[in-house]
């Protein structure tokens, strides 16, 4: 069930001053789904997926998170405002967004992470995940971390924020094979995501 992220956000466990982690489903502004992969599943689609299933898996791993599925703001500049007041608001402590890549190259492949290049932390965060998918998928190609700067595409998520981010693009849904595996093996892309994120929590 979506939630009305303004009033509650859900996950989060309550009475614990452990780290709090948001997990945010990219594109989730009103008509905005994303790129549509080969599968036919917009990127919000799939990710909203993923969101609640990291969810799980981390509230098993004793980890404090929030999902946020759906954000409020007409354009994209006013939903990315709206996400950054809303994590600033419940004091989550780092933030991932869900995404995956397109690209009008059908061979396009490979997985990548983007951070706010003034960041540290986010830097940290990036490197963390990148190890993760290093280990868990070591036959898909590294296309490395990121820094982004005010002219990069999709940069706000990274930048307006009080607390370190990260935007997660783990495949290419343009991509016949990625599409195919990550369809197929949603759980190992959960734990992998779990994985980072248990070592960020342990690290920042």
């Amino acid at each position: 069930m979506d939630v009305k992220q303004s009033i509650k956000p859900h996950g989060a466990v309550k009475g614990s001053t452990a780290a709090l982690v948001g997990i945010c489903v990219g594109h989730s502004r009103s008509g905005d789904k994303g790129a549509v992969g080969l599968s036919g599943a917009s990127e919000w689609h799939y990710n909203k997926t993923i969101a609640e299933l990291l969810n799980s898996e981390l509230k098993k791993r004793n980890i404090r998170s929030l999902v946020f599925s759906r954000y409020e703001g007409k354009g994209y500049g006013s939903a990315m405002a709206w996400i950054a007041t809303q994590l600033n608001m419940f004091k989550v402590d780092f933030a991932v967004e869900l995404h995956f890549n397109s690209s009008d190259n059908p061979v396009s492949n490979g997985y990548e992470f983007l951070y706010w290049s003034k960041s540290r932390r986010s830097k940290q965060i990036c490197e963390l995940f990148q190890g993760s998918f290093r280990k868990k998928f070591p036959d898909l190609k590294d296309r490395g971390i990121k820094g982004l700067t005010k002219e990069s595409r999709g940069a706000l998520f990274t930048s307006l924020t009080s607390m370190p981010t990260a935007i997660l693009e783990p495949f290419f849904g343009s991509n016949r094979r990625e599409t195919e595996f990550f369809s197929k093996n949603i759980g190992e892309l959960v734990d992998a995501y779990a994985d980072a994120i248990e070592l960020c929590v342990v690290s920042l």
